[in-house]
């Protein structure tokens, strides 16, 4: 088994697995998975994914333990598995973005105009295709992961400007040339 599988395996156990799977999502996805069996590993005592896996199952212990270490190194484990944005930021404010700039604003400004006609076409599939049932899921479907997928481009790029959890406050501050958690003179950003 891949590594990958192997961790979402073992975080489905605790209940954290769309979290971590998340994280497992990403081009630093084995990093992650890796660190997340060394835990299970380290938790159980046991060398091989099977045997670990067996532990946690029947060991009511091992697995509150797990999911603790899991807990406790959550933000170690988002910061590898996020660590290609901030390298993406970094070469951003080292070139010339005009191109990229050009890109996100065209996706800011259009992709909600994109949802809205996509949304009415839906619902004007809805009104025309009730006759045909297997044809209107289709269409539905399509419109919504169409639609999903326009929304979640919006959130990327505003992820990339404004940063994730770990380091929007920075990202803020580098952008109006103060420092981190400060906006201007005396307004804090986060707690």
């Amino acid at each position: 088994m891949e590594p990958i599988s192997i961790a979402l395996g073992l975080a489905s156990l605790t209940g954290l697995d769309k979290k971590i799977g998340r994280w497992l999502g990403g081009s630093n996805g084995e990093q992650v998975a890796a660190q997340v069996v060394e835990i299970a590993q380290a938790v159980t005592g046991a060398k091989q994914p099977e045997q670990v896996k067996q532990v946690l199952e029947t060991d009511p212990q091992a697995l509150l333990a797990f999911e603790e270490k899991l807990h406790e190194r959550e933000h170690e484990l988002e910061r590898l598995a996020y660590r290609d944005r901030a390298d993406a930021r970094q070469m951003y404010r080292e070139t010339e973005h005009e191109q990229a700039d050009s890109i996100a604003q065209s996706i800011i400004r259009n992709n909600l105009w994109f949802v809205l006609l996509l949304a009415i076409g839906n619902a004007a599939a809805v009104i025309f295709l009730k006759e045909h049932a297997a044809v209107l899921a289709t269409v539905s479907n399509l419109i919504g992961i169409v639609i999903k997928s326009l929304l979640d481009e919006r959130k990327e790029v505003t992820g990339f400007y404004f940063g994730g959890s770990m380091d929007g406050r920075n990202m803020v501050a580098d952008r109006i040339g103060g420092s981190p958690g400060v906006l201007g003179p005396s307004r804090q950003v986060g707690p």
